[in-house]
């Protein structure tokens, strides 16, 4: 016995080619005792100790050792750790102990095989890891059959797996990375590792999501049973004092979602009282997953004795949380901690407050801004109404309104005959109308041209002393017509007039070409001479020509001011403005004209006081100085002093400083250049003898095709006005 005292135990021809970690460990069985190794020493003081227990503690190491299975080998060759011929053999000397109990294992036979395993390279014994089990898989294979006839299988020594020989001819013990052998006699069993199960980081609550890491294959949990319900078959691990409650074992493991569907038969009774540590049975019909789930979920949430929730990582989460599914998302769920709502941060309240205090400042600032506006914009006073007309009596008012005759084209160089006719003025439907009409209705188309002559003061109707302006004749020779259309022009000059004041008329343009409405204010006096000294107010001035016209058609409106000492040098193109309808017409609905006027200021305005067209203050200069005119100027051949015609007012609101009555009217066509020349298709010249005769031969063009297109009626080209309202200062 001392020769094999320190000799390795001998292998067998296969075992002697294998490296250390191809060594395969001994098999366990539960009818076999442990055999010591060579080492009769050791094999004499485990005899003593075992027959002579001295003390309490060998006692209770003896009772605790009656629920240790024994070790044998099972290999006819030399294994090192079995008895058997050869070099290793030696069945050693056994007490009447281990006759009367061949299943206890001494505690110095367990060191043995620790150091054997030691010698041989092999790592020692080692409880199976449940945190290496993905929840995915179970933790149980489904294979094992758990009722109390059968042997269970799988003891966790090593990473290195145990075979376990059962005494059944017809049992075969799967291990979830290889195989074992069964038969009668002993075997070493075989064992080879299938692929590594995953750790999932996410089986952790609220972990961050992560791949799947691989690592070494752990064996499966061992069911912990009474040996007395096994009757004999039951096996205890060596590593628990008490197999009934060991942490690894069934009681302690949350049910896998496989377990349900286990192949092998077994007993049914048996299945039915596997209940796990939460109370739910593991085999129930009614064990699914969202029970399961919830089981977990209440562990999980499960608080301690003050009332705080332990943490995902903490011991009595643990088992929940290494079979929880791994989170599919990573948003925050629950309740997040917000620090700053425990102590507020003092730059945030000034924050606030400076960006509060910034608001209402710049409130302020604006509401300063918009007060210094306001009361920079001069006062129009007291007015009092002198006219307010809306035509619902259904007659022109003669009161109010006085019809001008004449066929002098005013000074313009118009085509127009104004005329008294009803046909060319009336109201309808609480509207004036101031229409268009061809003098060819009534005079016929041949007298327009040649042999017909018209004197409005013969008979009476022409309202100007000047009798050239009640005359026209018709002669083809000379290329003088009879002025070929009607029309109609109202004033106030007999009723109504103000100096200083404000007007609002309510209109809506007529539509056709080289129609030309217009609203003004005229002297009444002419205090400071004949036109444009005395002055000319346009409060509007527009267009029938559609919208593609490029000298302002209809989406346009203007108002200007006439003034200066002669018609060569009137100063009108240095007041004038317009306002533009970009989406609509101002032939399509009624907009107000309006006009505000004192001895401080004068502004025209559409619609609103806001929406102003012109706007002149009369305390910067006078208009003599605001025209620049030159000292002396040249008619036909006479060099002419250039005197200023107002020097005889004080103010410089001169020549607007005198009465002025209301004019509204509709013109056709001009020789003043308010039509341009050559824009839109127009048919006269304005310094040609014949423009008149020139704009009748093109009567196919603006009549037929302009004033009559698309159906138009007669109100389509009329100059239709809503209302009439003026009111002078008082």
């Amino acid at each position: 016995m001392n020769d094999h005292h320190n000799q390795r135990p001998s292998m067998s021809p296969i075992e002697e080619d294998q490296s250390p970690k191809s060594f395969q460990a001994p098999t366990m069985s539960r009818d076999s005792s442990f055999e010591p190794g060579p080492n009769s020493n050791d094999n004499n003081n485990n005899m003593n100790r075992d027959n002579e227990p001295s003390s309490r503690e060998q006692q209770q190491q003896q009772q605790q050792q009656q629920q240790i299975p024994t070790f044998s080998t099972h290999s006819s060759s030399n294994s090192g750790f079995g008895s058997g011929s050869g070099s290793g053999s030696g069945s050693g000397s056994s007490t009447s102990n281990d006759n009367a109990n061949p299943n206890i294992v001494s505690e110095e036979q367990l060191d043995l095989a620790r150091a054997s395993a030691s010698r041989l390279g092999l790592p020692g014994p080692q409880r199976p890891s449940l945190g290496s089990t993905p929840s995915t898989e179970p933790l149980i294979p489904s294979d094992y059959d758990l009722s109390p006839s059968a042997t269970p299988v799988g003891n966790p020594f090593s990473s290195y797996n145990l075979g376990v020989n059962t005494t059944s001819s017809n049992y075969n013990n799967p291990s979830p990375g290889g195989s074992f052998s069964s038969g009668s006699s002993p075997t070493r069993a075989s064992y080879s590792q299938g692929p590594a199960p995953k750790i999932r980081i996410n089986d952790m609550p609220n972990s961050p999501p992560t791949e799947d890491v691989d690592q070494v294959n752990t064996p499966p949990a061992v069911p912990d049973f009474p040996q007395s319900q096994g009757q004999g078959h039951g096996f205890s691990s060596p590593f628990s004092s008490k197999p009934t409650q060991s942490r690894g074992s069934i009681n302690s493991i949350p049910p896998s979602p496989t377990n349900g569907g286990s192949k092998r038969n077994s007993t049914p009774s048996m299945r039915a009282g596997v209940v796990s540590a939460s109370g739910v049975e593991l085999n129930s019909a009614k064990n699914n997953i969202a029970a399961r789930r919830a089981m977990r979920m209440k562990q999980a949430q499960s608080t301690d004795m003050k009332g705080n929730k332990y943490s995902n990582y903490t011991q009595p989460n643990r088992n929940a949380a290494l079979n929880r599914k791994p989170f599919q998302s990573t948003r925050l769920k629950g309740e997040i901690y917000k620090p700053w709502l425990e102590q507020k941060d003092p730059a945030l309240r000034w924050a606030r407050w400076i960006t509060i205090g910034s608001i209402v400042m710049g409130f302020a600032i604006a509401a300063v801004i918009c007060w210094d506006g306001y009361r920079s914009v001069p006062s129009l006073g007291k007015v009092c109404s002198l006219i307010n007309d809306d035509f619902s009596s259904g007659t022109i008012d003669p009161a109010i309104w006085q019809h001008e005759v004449r066929m002098d084209g005013y000074g313009y160089g118009s085509f127009q005959w104004s005329t008294a006719d009803s046909k060319n003025s009336y109201v309808k439907d609480g509207t004036l109308y101031l229409v268009p009409t061809l003098t060819s209705d009534d005079i016929g188309a041949d007298a327009i041209t040649n042999g017909y002559t018209v004197n409005l003061t013969a008979d009476g109707t022409c309202t100007s002393t000047n009798v050239s302006n009640c005359v026209a004749v018709s002669n083809s020779s000379q290329l003088t017509i009879i002025n070929p259309v009607k029309t109609a022009r109202l004033i106030t000059k007999n009723s109504h007039s103000i100096k200083y004041g404000k007007i609002e008329v309510v209109a809506k343009f007529p539509t056709g070409d080289w129609l030309w409405p217009r609203i003004s204010m005229l002297p009444v006096n002419n205090t400071y001479g004949a036109w444009p000294r005395s002055g000319q107010i346009n409060i509007l001035g527009g267009r029938g020509n559609n919208a593609s016209y490029e000298g302002r058609g209809v989406d346009f409106a203007q108002s200007d001011l006439h003034w200066g000492p002669t018609t060569d040098l009137d100063r009108q193109y240095l007041t004038w403005g317009y306002r533009e309808q970009r989406r609509t017409y101002y032939s399509q609905k009624y907009h107000t004209f309006g006009l505000e006027w004192n001895e401080d200021f004068m502004w025209t305005y559409i619609d609103s006081r806001v929406a102003q067209v012109i706007s002149y203050r009369f305390n910067k200069e006078s208009f003599w100085s605001r025209g620049k005119f030159p000292s002396t100027y040249t008619n036909q051949s006479e060099v002419i002093k250039l005197i200023n015609p107002w020097l005889s007012s004080s103010q410089n609101v001169a020549p607007f400083d005198q009465p002025f009555y209301l004019m509204i009217d509709l013109a056709v066509g001009s020789q003043d250049g308010w039509f341009p020349d050559g824009e839109g298709g127009k048919p006269w010249i304005d310094q040609s003898g014949s423009a008149m005769s020139d704009f009748w031969a093109a009567k196919a063009k603006w009549w037929d095709g302009s004033w009559l297109s698309n159906k138009k009626t007669e109100e389509d080209r009329a100059f239709a006005i809503k209302s009439v309202k003026m009111w002078e200062t008082c």
